[in-house]
C-alpha cells in the first residue's frame, strides 16, 4: 500500500538552555549574533565548548484533503487575533483559522470577488487582524529574450473574507522566456533580476521593490512613510555571473538538465548591476530588515532601520538560512545542510550596548 502524505501543523513551543555555540559578529557598534542549533526532535546540540539543550513540544491538526481544517497546500501560517493562527492553502485558494489548542475554527475562499487573475499568496496580517493578500501573474513573457515584470496587485481582507479595498498593482518578479536549440521553450525568473518584497506585521504593509534602496510602508492601505539609503547599485560584474554558473552547473548532472542550464547562461540578458537587497523581513518591533545582493559567500549581511528610516547596524547571518522570525533579542530560521535537510537554528541577537 502506497505511503500517504499527510498535512499537519505542528504548534511548536521551544524551551532553551544557554543558546550559545558559535558567533557570526561585526564590530563592536554593530548587532551581532550567536547561534544556537535544535531540531525538530529536540535532541541535545553540542559542540566543544558549550553543550545545550532544548525540549520541544508540539500537537498536530489538520490531514490531508479538502474538507474543513484539510490542506492541499500549505504555504503561509501566521499569527491572527489573539493566539488565533490562520494558514492559506495556495492550492484551495483558502484561509483557514485555527485556535491555540489546534481547534478548526472556519475558513473563507480567497480571490472570487477581487476580479483578478493570478496566484495569490498570504503577505501577512496587521495588529488589528486584516489580512494582506497579493496577486501573482504568470512568468511567461510573450517576446522570447524580453524580460518583463507581471504585476503584483495587492488586496486588504478583514478576518472574515470581506475585501476591503485594493492597493494597486506593483512591479513583480522579473522573468523571461527563452527558446532553446531544441525548440523548447522555457520560462522564469531573470538571474540577478528584479523583484517586489511584500510583507504585512504590525501596524504596516512593507512594500520593497528592489531596483532601488527603498521599502515603502502603509498604514491602513495608505502610504505613510518611505525608508531609503543612499547608496548605489553595486556593478555585476562577469566573473559574478561565471561563478553562479559554476555553482549551478555542479548539481544540474549531466545529459539534457545541464545543456539547458548552459543554454539558460548563453541566452539570459543579465542586468548590467546587482538588485539592491535580496530579502525582506520585518522583525517583532516593527524594524525592517533586508539582505544585500552580491557574490556568494558564507554570510549574508542583514541591513536594519527602525520604523522612522534610521539604519540601526548590520547583521551577518549564514547564507541559506530562511528568516522565520525575530524578537528582541533573537532570530529564528531553517538551514538546509548539504543533503538537504531541515535544521531549526535559533540566534541570540546582541544589540549595541547590551
Amino acid at each position: 500500500m502506497p505511503h500517504k502524505k499527510k498535512f499537519t501543523i505542528a504548534l511548536l513551543i521551544l524551551f532553551l538552555v544557554l543558546p550559545l555555540i558559535s558567533s557570526f559578529g561585526a564590530d563592536s557598534d554593530d548587532y551581532s549574533v550567536t547561534s544556537f542549533h535544535t531540531g525538530l526532535s529536540g535532541q541535545e546540540a553540542s559542540n566543544s565548548e558549550y553543550d545545550a539543550t532544548s525540549t520541544l513540544t508540539y500537537q498536530q491538526t489538520g490531514g490531508e484533503g479538502e474538507g474543513p481544517g484539510e490542506f492541499q497546500g500549505l504555504s503561509a501560517l501566521s499569527r491572527h487575533l489573539g493566539d488565533t493562527m490562520v494558514v492559506f492553502d495556495f492550492r484551495l485558494r483558502r484561509m483557514s483559522f485555527f485556535e491555540s489548542d489546534g481547534r478548526f475554527g472556519f475558513s473563507w475562499p480567497v480571490g472570487q470577488r477581487t476580479g483578478t487573475r493570478g496566484s495569490p499568496r498570504l503577505a501577512g496580517v496587521t495588529h488589528d487582524g486584516t489580512l494582506y493578500v497579493r496577486f501573482v501573474r504568470g512568468m511567461g513573457s510573450p517576446n522570447p529574450g524580453q524580460p518583463i515584470r507581471p504585476p503584483v496587485v495587492i488586496f486588504r481582507y478583514s478576518g472574515q473574507g470581506d475585501v476591503i479595498d485594493s492597493l494597486g498593482a506593483f512591479p513583480g518578479l522579473e522573468t523571461v522566456t527563452l527558446k532553446l536549440r531544441s525548440g523548447a521553450y522555457i520560462s522564469g525568473p531573470v538571474l540577478f533580476g528584479r523583484n517586489t518584497f511584500v510583507h504585512a506585521a504590525g501596524e504596516h504593509l512593507y512594500v520593497a521593490a528592489n531596483d532601488s534602496y527603498r521599502v515603502d510602508l502603509y498604514t491602513d492601505g495608505v502610504l505613510d512613510t518611505s525608508i531609503r539609503w543612499p547608496l548605489e547599485l553595486k556593478k555585476l560584474l562577469p566573473n559574478h555571473i561565471d561563478d553562479q554558473r559554476t555553482e549551478r552547473l555542479s548539481g544540474a548532472g549531466s545529459g539534457r538538465v545541464r545543456q539547458a542550464v548552459e543554454e539558460q547562461y548563453e541566452l539570459t540578458p543579465f542586468p548590467e548591476k546587482w538588485p539592491a537587497f535580496s530579502a525582506l523581513v520585518v522583525d517583532q518591533q516593527g524594524n525592517v530588515w533586508t539582505a544585500r545582493s552580491g557574490p556568494s559567500s558564507q554570510s549574508t549581511t542583514w541591513d536594519v532601520f527602525d520604523p522612522t528610516g534610521r539604519w540601526l547596524g548590520p547583521v551577518r547571518l549564514p547564507t541559506g538560512l530562511r528568516i522565520t522570525d525575530i524578537g528582541d533579542d533573537y532570530v529564528l530560521g531553517v538551514w538546509r545542510d548539504v543533503d538537504d535537510v531541515e535544521h531549526v537554528q535559533l540566534y541570540d541577537l546582541i544589540k549595541p550596548g547590551q
